[in-house]
Order: structure tokens, then sequence, then C-alpha cells
């Protein structure tokens, strides 16, 4: 029954393939190079701290191989702190290189603050060599001292005398090394949080959307997929973008355009096949909320039941999430999808994901979309709206015939007349020039004379002297 399956898939121009066998970004193409095996006397200088530091502690090359980073590994250790931990809940967390302020992927960085790896111990029944447990027959050695036997006289307390406690030997304590890994704990679960909400299903208050990378190679039973033979093609096409997504060379938006424009019906299929296969929760995530940001009627992982993201109503409404938007104090990022409200200070603001915009601007352009008086998508808007600016600008030029005509006659006599403007503007350039020089030179003069005055008061005294003289 599956071979006739099979053969009218092939017959119908259809092939099972495996979208993506491999995980995207389990290895970093250019890790980032510690040099733990060098010279110990060689040092190098920390770019942050600015201390000389042993070059065993030196990491260099951190996004890429055209890095110029040269910092020390607990400055690197604290910079990946430091910015893990300054996002807020809700905003995925974004890692920069500290002098190139390059965005880094996971695998960029995890090595850093992930655990060291324990140190395997023998286990209870491995059985000793012969050079590790010397023979019974063999006599001990020399400068071993013999051990004194016990005698009854010497086991016996002396009435009246207490027993002495046996003294506690010391075991030395293990060594600590220091422990980030709550730096990777906190990366995971603030892009968690970004795509979770409480289920109202089963009520569930750590409820996400993300869903778990990959553990292992494909599985055929889930991993294939019945696509056309177009779609097929372009398979390669979309492991090469995912890769530049993943390293921040592309953004979501493209990619999920992609995605669309190539698979059409299959799209969403598609895109929760690739999901697993991206490493870098903060991607991973990137992508998810790109998809539910323009589609966000979608169902629940656990239970299968409707909602609705961006309001999170249940059997989605027969509306527009927009149409709850209705005060202006609140707006929509454009960037994240995240609602923001205004409650006071500049017009202008940017969001905690990094998008800048005008609040009067988007609450104008939100209304002109919930009013079906403008495109809804945002690539469109702006199109739609540069043309609204042309469009009004040619308006008031209408409206004002007597100024508009007054303005191109302007024009039209500054361009048949250029060259003897230009010289009646230069001489009235050169003549404010030569005024100007003229004031500075009286005025260095007067200065030079007080500063004389200042430093020579007899001398000024004479001066007087003769002038009262000379006067009849």
């Amino acid at each position: 029954m599956a071979e006739q399956e099979d053969s009218t898939a092939l017959a119908a121009g259809l092939e099972r393939v495996v979208v993506l066998p491999a995980l995207l970004d389990a290895d970093a193409p250019n890790p980032a190079v510690q040099q733990s095996e060098c010279d110990p006397d060689l040092v190098a200088i920390c770019q942050i701290c600015m201390d000389v530091v042993p070059l065993q502690l030196s990491v260099t090359g951190v996004c890429g191989p055209a890095c110029l980073a040269e910092i020390c590994a607990p400055c690197l250790v604290r910079h990946l702190t430091a910015s893990v931990y300054s996002f807020y809940p809700g905003v995925l967390p974004k890692v920069r290189c500290p002098v190139c302020l390059t965005l880094l992927n996971l695998n960029q960085w995890e090595k850093f603050v992930a655990p060291p790896a324990p140190t395997p111990e023998p286990t209870a029944t491995e059985e000793p060599t012969a050079t590790e447990e010397p023979a019974a027959s063999e006599e001990p050695a020399a400068s071993e001292e013999p051990v004194p036997e016990a005698s009854a006289e010497s086991d016996v307390v002396p009435e009246g005398e207490a027993t002495p406690e046996p003294v506690p030997t010391a075991t030395p304590a293990p060594e600590l090394e220091d422990d980030n890994l709550h730096v990777l704990q906190k990366y995971v679960m603030l892009c968690q949080q970004s795509c979770g909400f409480q289920s109202p299903c089963c009520h569930n208050a750590e409820y996400t959307m993300l869903p778990k990378r990959a553990l292992g190679p494909y599985d055929e039973d889930k991993d294939m997929l019945v696509l056309p033979t177009e779609q097929v093609q372009a398979l390669p096409e979309l492991r090469e973008q995912c890769l530049e997504f993943c390293y921040h060379a592309k953004e979501a938006s493209e990619l999920y355009a992609f995605i669309v424009e190539s698979f059409k019906a299959n799209a969403e299929v598609v895109l929760w096949k690739v999901l697993p296969k991206i490493v870098d929760e903060e991607r991973r995530a990137a992508l998810l909320l790109r998809h539910l940001f323009e589609n966000p009627d979608t169902q629940t992982r656990c239970c299968s039941m409707r909602v609705c993201f961006k309001c999170k109503a249940t059997d989605h409404h027969a509306g527009n999430c927009h149409d709850f938007l209705e005060d202006e104090s609140v707006v929509e990022c454009r960037g994240c999808g995240v609602t923001l409200v205004m409650v006071d200070g500049c017009d202008s603001l940017r969001c905690l994901c990094g998008h800048s915009f005008s609040w009067s601007s988007e609450v104008t352009r939100q209304q002109a979309q919930r009013k079906q008086l403008a495109p809804a998508l945002d690539a469109e808007y702006d199109q739609w709206a540069s043309w609204h600016r042309e469009l009004r600008a040619s308006f008031g030029k209408v409206a004002d015939l007597a100024n508009t005509q007054r303005e191109l006659r302007l024009a039209r006599f500054v361009r048949a007349h250029r060259s003897l403007l230009r010289r009646v503007i230069l001489s009235r350039i050169y003549r404010q020039r030569k005024d100007k020089e003229a004031s500075n030179r009286s005025k260095d003069g007067r200065d030079k004379e007080v500063k004389k005055a200042v430093e020579s008061p007899e001398h000024l005294d004479l001066e007087l002297q003769a002038q009262a003289t000379a006067v009849p």
C-alpha cells in the first residue's frame, strides 16, 4: 500500500524529502581562539580592563577571523553576563562582540560560560594493575617503618580519665571553579518568555510556543515531507539563507518572506521543520515571532487549542487584533510586535528591541490601517506613505498657484543668469570678509595697546605727559 502511495506521489510530481537533514548552527565556522597552550611567559593587554595578562588568558577572534578584539577571558565572561542580564522578560537577548559590536551566535560564546567537562573518575569495578598493588610475597621496603602492634595494655584506659575522642582527619575541599551556567539558563529563559503566555487550555504559566532544538540526526518518520518538485529545488537555497540568518547576516523578515514565496501553501509546515534545526534559541525565537506576527491565529502545542498570539483570545475573535488598540496612548512596535503604552516623554522613542520610531507617526499609521485607509503590510505602507507625502506636496503647489508660479519664475531666472548672480554674490561676500578682517585688525591693535600699557605703566605716563605738553 505504501509503495502504491509513493508511486502515485512521484507520478503527480511530488517527492518525499527531508527539509534540513542536519543542524544549522551546531558549530561555529570561525570559533574564538584562546591561547591556552602558548608560552606562559608571553603577555597581552586586555582591551577592556587594560591590564597586562598572560597570553594564555587572552581571547581573540570573538566574532570571526577579522575581529580586532584581544581581551582576557574574565572580562569576556563579565561582558557576556552583563549583556544577557540587561534584557527584560519578553525581549529577545542579543549578544555582541565587545569590540566590534557584531551580533554573535550562541555557538560563538557558549563555551566561555559553559561548565567545564567533568573529568572521568575510575570506577570501582576496575581491576588494579600489577604495578599499582604489590604482591603478597613481596617484603616491605627498608625505608618503611614497621607498624607497631597494638597491645592489650595500651588499650586499657585508667579509671577516672575520660576516653579520648578520635581526632577527625581534615579532608581537602575540592577546588570550586567559576560556574557561569546561569548565563546560559537566563539566555534560554528570556527566549522562551518572549514566545510564551499562560496557555488557556491547561493554564500553564510557563508555557511557550518555542519548540526545542533537535537533539540528533533526522527522523524519517517525523522529518519527511512530500513537496512538489519545484519546491524541492528551493531547499539548497533555503539552507543557505537559514545559515545567513543564524549568523545575523539576514533579517527574520527576509527569511520568512523567502519561505512564504518559495513554498506557498507548505510554508508553515516547512517553517516548523526548520525551527528545531536552529540551535541558537534567540534566532529560533526571532523566526517564530515573525511567523506569529504575520499569522497570530494559531494553536497551542500542548493541547492544540485555538488561540490568538497577539491578544491571547481563545477561539480567535471575528475581527482584527488592531481593533483592540483604540486608545492613542497604545501603540504596537513594528520591530517586535510588543504593545507599548505612552505615559510621558518625547515623541521620538526607541523600543527595547532596538526599533526607533515616532509616536505620532505610529498612531497615525495604526489608525489609518484600522480604518482600511492604508495598506496593512508595513513595507507597502512605507511606499504608500512616501507617495502620499509627495501627493500632498503637489496639492499644496496647486492650491497656492500664485506662489508656485513665482517660485518657478525665480528658478528659471537663476538657471538663465547663474554666472551673473555668481559675480554679484561673490563681490558681496568678498566685501563682507574684508570688513570683518579690518574690524579684527583694529580690535587686535587695541588689545596690543592695552597689553602694553598693563606691562609698562611708566611708558604710558611718559606718553600722557608728552601729549599734555604738546597741547598749547
